[in-house]
């Protein structure tokens, strides 16, 4: 039988899905790990680049019918983890610099990028953020300056194509904008400090509280703001209009997506960034941290130092005696997750335990990871000794909990000996249902072949009650290189990008199997359902397997 061609590949993979009753097949990716061409590659990857819609075209054709974005919130410079980023202003170090060329106004010729693009280093297999932010910030800086003297904000603007949508984008996100925009030009003020290092006595204390001033103090903070409104107005609808850029080039983005049959989802990450933790000071707790109690994969645990929101702060009650949504369910719901449901098509919760009974640590311990090791879940420690702070929150009775059990109870894997692998090897023959008398060469192969085994577990993605299934792109891809050392902080974490020749390097990896094959996969779940399920779809097995 003839093969089918790369485009033929997603209808063939779409039926597939149909009859496993998979309704969302996404590629998980964060911004910076897309691959770019060469004439706007800033050593930063993003998903608004015209790069990555190949990439997309790509995906789609491979069968996929989602994109799940990793967080895009701006992240500090020592550390890259999208999950500390900002909730609210996306990073500027995504903006694509050939779309923003498309801009009505001319606020960026092509020519200019090319020139830009030429003197940096490009092309590396890692994001590069020195040179990105030195790349963005010479763009914005243009584009910002050029806004400006086409008419920006004042009276008949000379580029209303360009002036309007701004403005509207304005109004609509007003609340966030003002806050974060104060926030960058404090910092900045401050030396570009975070807000728990500024120093400068009355002021810095006003300026460190300045959204949850203490009492008697809010007339002064009320003041404060006006104050720096006013001298700092350019900064601030500076900061906003590149927020606009990156909004309008999302808005692209999910046009794109739609037109290509992808859905895009996004990630409601668990923790809050610095600036995020300075507006919500009121409603958090001052004594804990969250973080992740220790694990086979981390055995230390990690402390994350994220704010945790204080659980009395949930809800409001009334003169009536019912309760209303208080400040910590009005940010979640109202500001962050409505945000994020206007762009996206659907989301993924990152850590959701973390919004259940999260794993929390004394904040005024200095020593952090013997403090997250001893530490408790929030709302399930109603009688320990060492945090009696903690009974207030729960839910369970004493004599609910076992005591001998360990506080996170996570049975610890450290490894894997080779009698383990094997029962490892049967579990999944039988959970494929590979015919008895082919198992013992079938399981053979998976102990010889470690890309086996993980084709092997891909297609057990495929055969449980999930209706939604998410592959990141490194396994997809075959990429080797740890992508994120939990609890590490360096420039080789979170830093590895695609490649421009991805497609090339995807099929040598296909015949060497050192990526993931998606139809034989999905033919091999297809027969996993038993005679019944590989009699009626017989013939899409059979195209499956051609592959």
């Amino acid at each position: 039988m003839q093969k089918h061609s790369e485009g033929q590949q997603a209808r063939v993979v779409a039926a597939a899905l149909k009859a496993l009753g998979i309704d969302n097949f996404l590629l998980g990716i964060q911004d910076a790990a897309f691959p770019a061409l060469p004439e706007e590659d800033t050593g930063c990857g993003s998903p608004y680049s015209d790069g990555a819609a190949g990439f997309l075209e790509f995906v789609r054709a491979l069968g996929f019918n989602g994109l799940q974005l990793g967080p895009q919130g701006i992240t500090a410079r020592a550390d890259a983890s999208p999950y500390d980023g900002t909730l609210f202003p996306r990073n500027p170090l995504s903006l694509a610099p050939l779309r923003l060329s498309r801009l009505p106004g001319n606020l960026l010729p092509p020519g200019e990028i090319t020139a830009l693009v030429n003197r940096g280093p490009i092309g590396t297999a890692r994001v590069d953020v020195a040179s990105a932010a030195r790349y963005i910030r010479t763009i914005t800086d243009l584009v910002r300056g050029r806004f400006r003297r086409l008419g920006g904000l004042q009276k008949g603007p000379v580029e209303p194509r360009l002036v309007r949508p701004y403005l509207a984008f304005r109004r609509r996100n007003a609340a966030w904008l003002e806050r974060d925009g104060l926030y960058e030009i404090l910092k900045a003020g401050y030396g570009g400090k975070n807000w728990q290092e500024w120093d400068g006595g009355a002021q810095a204390r006003l300026d460190r509280t300045l959204f949850a001033p203490p009492a008697g103090t809010g007339q002064a903070a009320q003041k404060r703001i006006g104050e720096l409104s006013g001298p700092h107005r350019a900064a601030l609808e500076d900061y906003c209009f590149i927020q606009y850029l990156l909004a309008g080039q999302h808005d692209e983005l999910r046009s794109l997506c739609e037109n290509l049959g992808l859905k895009l989802f996004g990630d409601c990450q668990i923790g809050l960034s610095d600036r995020d933790a300075w507006y919500a000071q009121g409603f958090l707790l001052d004594d804990y941290l969250m973080g992740a109690p220790p694990s086979r994969t981390n055995s230390e645990g990690q402390p994350w130092n994220y704010p945790v929101f204080d659980p009395r702060r949930y809800y409001l009650a009334t003169p009536a005696g019912t309760r209303r949504p208080g400040p910590v369910l009005r940010f979640l719901r109202g500001e962050r997750v409505d945000k994020l449901f206007t762009e996206y098509d659907g989301l993924r919760i990152d850590h959701p335990h973390g919004l259940i009974c999260l794993w929390v640590y004394r904040a005024a311990d200095q020593d952090r990871i013997q403090a997250v090791r001893t530490g408790a879940r929030l709302f399930a420690s109603p009688n320990l000794a060492d945090h009696p702070g903690l009974a207030k929150f729960a839910i369970p009775r004493p004599e609910q909990i076992d005591l001998e059990a360990a506080r996170y109870d996570d049975n610890w894997v450290r490894g894997l000996d080779p009698e383990q692998v094997c029962r490892q090897a049967a579990y999944l023959a039988e959970r494929l249902a590979i015919p008895e008398r082919a198992r013992p060469i079938w399981t053979e192969d998976l102990l010889a072949d470690p890309g086996a085994l993980a084709q092997a577990k891909f297609t057990d993605l495929f055969v449980g009650p999930g209706r939604n299934i998410m592959v990141f792109f490194t396994d997809l891809l075959g990429i080797e290189e740890v992508y994120n050392r939990p609890g590490a902080v360096g420039p080789d974490n979170w830093s590895l990008r695609i490649e421009p020749d991805y497609r090339r390097t995807y099929r040598e990896r296909s015949a060497r199997r050192r990526d993931l094959n998606i139809p034989k996969a999905l033919a091999l779940a297809l027969r996993a359902g038993g005679p019944a399920c590989r009699d009626q779809h017989r013939d899409l097995i059979d195209d499956l397997e051609n592959y």
